[in-house]
């Protein structure tokens, strides 16, 4: 019979009870005592609250099988007996609660002991009782003497010295609590001038102390305490306790003469009125404001935008010849040879037609005189409902300025959508590599394209069985990888291209020369992206899984080569990693790593690391996984050495074509290049390329949310791949790519304004762009990049 968990258990508490359930159901008493272990260890626990529920636990364990609790009973009767007096007396509550007069009390052979412990557990139990009497009675005299202070809790001023009368009210100290009114009295005088909101909030207070049937006897004193100064008090004490009472009489009217009372409900309907008259004319100013101001659009010239903020200024200020200077400037940009600004600018005459007509008819006019004239057209376009409902033109001629509007949108349209089609065209049959390759390779790269544009198809593949060939057969890894990449790319779109150099693979591949590693590498690799049939279009299911097995031996070769070459010159950090909250067979992974980090065993080291690895790459739930790329984030801060083959091998898994394994490669390279952004340079670069050029917009948008938190975190180490970021926002076909690299470009402005300026014209577009978050996260880095530019230059 298992336990069900309630919804307030910690945690900590939580884990045990799963372990129990888990250990109960496959009959596992090894497992079940491993869980009351853990739970009793929380019943010494610091924390109150995660002794109470380990407590709840075990006494839930024991009603179901109390044989289950024989070593729990040991270890507390071990703990009772002890030197300790507070965990003798935590190991007594135990007892207490969880075997006293239960089946599991049959356990503990001394009777005396068992008496004992009786007599302390009644003797809590009644300490208990009384104090909770006490408490019931205590409550009982507060409800009837105590005010309610729930509207008071928002200004703590008074909201303490409500307080303070409650409590003295409470423990029948009744001059504590007169004296605190008087106090408050006299405070109400001060903060009349000096704190409206004291003032008001106060005398709320004083109002509820003074209210029927929660009165103290003393009160009738503190009312002639305050109607003394109305008849001694100096000038200003008078016009403060006029002001107390207009804002109490209503609660104490018993306490006060006739007349004052006249007179306060005649001062206070007076006041009401004014300030209902005050809140109308405010909220006419409003509506006002509301008709008059010009909302700001992003995808304005920022010239024409500053001239929305003058003119609103001036609106507020009341200013009128601020705004009758406003027609010039517009002039001088509807007259602009930059389309954008005199676009903006026939917007912004538009809204200011409709609020300024007579100012803004003589301009209209004159363009309606040429109404067909395009760039004029075009402006009139923007007000053609305030032309009619001003009547500054014919209905016959603002239909005609709709008809060319429409006219020429239809046009645009056509271009945007031939444009577009262009670009796709280009994209499917061109190669998309990565301008960060070697020099040579981007140029041959270059070349090979603009063949497949000119469909020159046979020196498309001259020139791959030159180049591409001799890239493959590099022998730094890094550059052969850069040709592995290539000869993947192409194999998506070109595979007949490559068919001397397949031709040439398979024959290495099936021999026995020591080069053989070149074809697997070759192989294995296009086999993870998915293009390895498009190549070998006869690829039996035997050979598949060969290629596979060789290269995962190839990566473990490498990986295995990589740490032998560092094992015996690393000299690691003497710095532990912190231990949280996670499950707890991959905590006790990583106290020993720390363990073997003090003591520099480095064999150890590395085998623990191992194991975070393996967990990193096998195991499914969310929880471990998100602990193993925390962790190895973690190691690479001090220790990034020892995960080296790992980030190479992460490297290979972003291009596999298991989305899943992509997904997880690409937020534990964010990871490591947040640690240790300067030591995982391959990493960025991986993502900065991914960003660009993965098929999946999953894909892409995951790796620039990767790199916009590098950037946050350290905006320099993305200098070299602003031209990738930019690309992104430019031509990503995904919102959530382009928003995601429009802030990355807005939080590196003020630390690399001179490299985030490139991205202006981009940025610029983008405020166009047809998803809201993007154009605002484009007006910000804007905004930010030219603030830091203008600091850069004084």
């Amino acid at each position: 019979m298992s336990i069900e968990v309630p919804e307030k258990c910690p945690e900590e508490i939580k884990d045990y009870i799963d372990d129990y359930n888990q250990a109960f159901a496959s009959k596992d008493i090894m497992e079940v005592d491993l869980a009351l272990n853990g739970l009793v260890t929380y019943m010494f626990s610091s924390d109150e609250n995660l002794r109470y529920w380990a407590r709840w636990s075990v006494d839930k364990i024991g009603q179901i099988q109390y044989k289950f609790l024989k070593n729990v009973v040991r270890a507390l009767e071990h703990r009772y007996k002890g030197d300790d007096p507070e965990k003798s007396e935590l190991a007594s509550i135990a007892l207490g609660e969880i075997v006293i007069g239960k089946p599991a009390e049959q356990m503990i052979k001394d009777q005396k002991l068992i008496q004992k412990i009786k007599d302390e557990h009644q003797a809590r139990l009644n300490r208990t009782a009384e104090e909770e009497a006490k408490r019931q009675a205590y409550l009982k005299k507060a409800q009837a003497v105590q005010i309610n202070l729930d509207t008071l809790q928002i200004v703590s001023d008074i909201y303490n010295i409500g307080q303070y009368y409650n409590k003295s009210m409470t423990d029948d100290k009744l001059e504590e609590a007169a004296s605190t009114v008087r106090s408050l009295i006299a405070n109400l005088f001060r903060w009349l001038e000096e704190n409206p909101t004291n003032f008001s909030t106060g005398t709320i207070l004083l109002s509820k102390i003074g209210q029927k049937g929660k009165r103290p006897s003393f009160f009738n004193e503190s009312i002639d305490y305050l109607l003394g100064f109305l008849k001694k008090g100096k000038e200003e004490e008078k016009k403060a306790a006029k002001e107390v009472i207009l804002n109490i009489y209503e609660e104490i009217e018993d306490l006060l003469p006739k007349d004052l009372v006249d007179w306060a409900r005649t001062e206070s309907i007076k006041r009401k009125e004014e300030k209902q008259k005050k809140q109308k004319a405010e909220a006419e100013y409003r509506a006002y404001l509301q008709k008059m101001i010009i909302p700001d659009d992003t995808k304005w010239d920022m010239g024409i935008r500053e001239l929305v903020k003058t003119h609103n200024s001036a609106i507020k200020e009341d200013d009128e010849k601020t705004l009758r200077k406003l027609v010039k400037p517009l002039n001088k940009a509807l007259k602009s040879s930059d389309e954008r600004e005199w676009m903006s600018a026939g917007q912004l005459l538009g809204h200011l037609l409709r609020r300024h007509p007579e100012q803004y008819k003589d301009i209209v006019q004159d363009y309606l005189r040429d109404y067909r004239k395009p760039q004029k057209s075009e402006i009139l376009s923007f007000m053609t409902d305030t032309l009619a409902d001003l009547q500054l033109a014919k209905p016959q001629i603002i239909e005609a300025i709709k008809e060319d509007q429409e006219i020429r949108e239809q046009k645009r349209e056509e271009i945007r959508k031939k444009k577009e089609e262009e670009y796709k065209k280009l994209q499917k049959i061109t190669i998309q590599f990565d301008g960060n390759w070697q020099k040579e390779l981007v140029k041959d790269c270059e070349k090979l394209n603009e063949l497949l544009v000119d469909k020159k198809l046979k020196n498309a593949q001259k020139l791959i069985d030159d180049k591409v060939a001799n890239v493959l057969q590099a022998k730094k890894r890094e550059i052969r990888a850069e040709g592995q990449d290539l000869f993947i790319m192409i194999a998506e779109k070109y595979p007949d291209l490559l068919s001397n150099i397949v031709n040439e693979y398979l024959e290495l591949y099936n021999s026995d020369k020591d080069a053989r590693f070149l074809a697997v590498e070759l192989f294995g690799k296009t086999y993870h992206a998915g293009h390895l049939d498009n190549i070998i279009p006869s690829l039996t299911e035997e050979m598949r899984k060969k290629i596979e097995a060789d290269y995962e031996d190839r990566r473990k070769e490498i990986e295995n080569k990589l740490m032998a070459e560092k094992i015996f010159h690393i000299k690691i950090d003497v710095q532990t990693i912190p231990i949280k909250e996670w499950p707890k067979d991959i905590q006790k992974i990583c106290r020993k790593y720390n363990d073997a980090i003090m003591k520099q065993e480095m064999e150890e080291v590395v085998k623990e690391v191992q194991e975070i690895v393996d967990i990193f790459m096998n195991d499914k739930k969310k929880k471990r996984l998100d602990a193993a790329i925390e962790i190895l984030g973690l190691i690479s801060k001090k220790n990034i050495e020892l995960i080296a083959p790992t980030i190479n091998m992460l490297l290979d898994m972003v291009d596999s074509k298991n989305e899943d394994v992509k997904f997880k490669a690409i937020r534990a390279l964010g990871e490591v290049c947040e640690q240790r952004p300067g030591w995982a340079y391959m990493g960025l670069e991986k993502l900065a390329k991914t960003s660009n050029h993965d098929k999946s917009a999953a894909g892409r948008q995951k790796a620039m949310l990767e790199l916009s938190k590098v950037g946050k975190k350290n905006a320099t180490m993305l200098i070299e791949y602003v031209p990738n970021i930019i690309e992104a926002l430019a031509n990503d076909e995904n919102k959530h790519v382009r928003r995601l690299a429009a802030w990355t470009l807005g939080t590196m402005a003020k630390v690399i304004p001179l490299e985030a300026k490139d991205a202006i014209p981009a940025l610029t577009d983008a405020l166009h762009d047809n998803y809201l978050l993007v154009r605002k996260f484009a007006d910000k880095a804007l905004q930010l990049i030219r603030a830091a530019m203008r600091k850069e230059n004084k």
